[in-house]
């Protein structure tokens, strides 16, 4: 397994909790995270060592799922990266890619409706860190969002699919309409609450672009 740096790109959802992906039940924090580069399965671009010792102010020994990178490191990281990811010849793909995006592509690519034979799969599939930077959220503003909604996804106008575990509480995600890994507010007239389906299809859908505009015209209403 690489160590090093294998992938540029940047936030595109604040942080949000979901079930931990084992089954366990266990509530974590996810990202959906839009990829400008992915090395080559197995290859580092920046190895861990060139990363100690051409910016040695940084750990670089992450234990955790994530960690967070100094101004005056993540310049020159990323002048860096750039250089090495434009010659490296380990390029997967050097486009706009979130994780879930990758999957949809590689099965686009086998054949829209193709009918395949059942894979191996992996049973021991591989785990990587990452580093990248969290931005804070105001739980009063999640907490006033959720308040607005009343249990109501505010895109389609249904009700909640389920209730959270421990409180019984209508489940809806916080969607901010000026995204904030692209400069928008934590700001309630900003934030919208959506049903799961909904929050999906304004990050993924086909229509993702006209479904945007109807949040924006949201925001114009929640801020009048």
């Amino acid at each position: 397994e690489p160590r090093g740096l294998i992938a540029r790109g940047i936030f595109r959802s604040a942080p949000y909790q979901d079930v931990h992906w084992s089954g366990s039940g266990k509530i974590v924090y996810y990202a959906d995270i839009e990829y400008e580069f992915i090395a080559e399965s197995g290859k580092a671009v920046l190895g861990i060592e060139s990363l100690k010792t051409d910016f040695p102010q940084q750990a670089w020994s992450i234990q955790g799922s994530s960690a967070s990178i100094a101004d005056d490191v993540a310049r020159p990281l990323i002048a860096t990266w750039k250089d090495e990811a434009s010659s490296s010849l380990n390029c997967l793909r050097s486009c706009p890619m979130t994780s879930q995006h990758a999957l949809a592509t590689a099965l686009t690519r086998l054949g829209e409706g193709e009918v395949i034979e059942p894979p191996d799969g992996n049973p021991l599939p591989k785990r990587r860190h990452y580093a990248g930077m969290i931005i804070e959220r105001d739980p009063k503003v999640v907490q006033f969002t959720l308040q607005r909604a009343n249990g109501i996804c505010e895109l389609c106008e249904s009700a909640a699919p389920f209730t959270k575990h421990g409180n019984d509480q209508p489940y809806l995600e916080i969607h901010h309409i000026h995204q904030l890994a692209d400069g928008g507010p934590d700001t309630p007239e900003n934030t919208v609450a959506l049903c799961p389906n909904c929050h999906k299809r304004v990050h993924f859908g086909s229509d993702r672009e006209e479904v945007s505009q109807r949040l924006r015209g949201l925001r114009s209403l929640f801020s009048s």
